[in-house]
């Protein structure tokens, strides 16, 4: 079943409630679907003037041309091509054996050390930790 398939399905199930529902299992399931449409990749807004690119659901600015979720409201963004994650340090390795001089391999281990990745891993953290205190 593809996240689409779930959403249709939980929005059907969803629909069995009263729609303005306030029971914890009717807010449970407005927040799964939630998430789950966010997992769902949408083509980030280009402005025509310029090479700046937003969030289609938040508007927010996309810091970067190859972010994969938007840091504003975490909508998982499609570029149009396929990325894939590699491992910085297998990339400094395989590099070191390149690079004419210390000094550049220093600058280009820089820009790797300097590159968003995938994930956040203390804001993600910091979100269950608060999401537990919401409990």
């Amino acid at each position: 079943m593809t996240a689409s398939e779930s959403i249709k399905f939980m929005k059907l199930f969803r629909n069995e409630w009263d729609k303005y529902s306030k029971t914890r299992n009717a807010k449970a399931l407005d927040i799964a679907i939630q998430a789950l449409e966010k997992q769902i990749t949408k083509k980030p807004k280009k402005n025509t003037n310029s090479n700046i690119y937003f969030c289609p659901v938040c508007e927010r600015k996309v810091a970067h041309n190859h972010a994969l979720y938007c840091s504003g409201c975490g909508q998982k963004l499609d570029w149009g091509k396929k990325m894939r994650l590699i491992s910085a340090g297998d990339l400094k390795d395989r590099a070191s054996e390149y690079c004419l001089s210390e000094d550049e391999f220093r600058r280009f281990c820089k820009i790797i050390d300097e590159e968003p990745t995938a994930c956040d891993v203390d804001k993600v953290v910091e979100q269950l930790e608060e999401k537990e205190r919401i409990k």
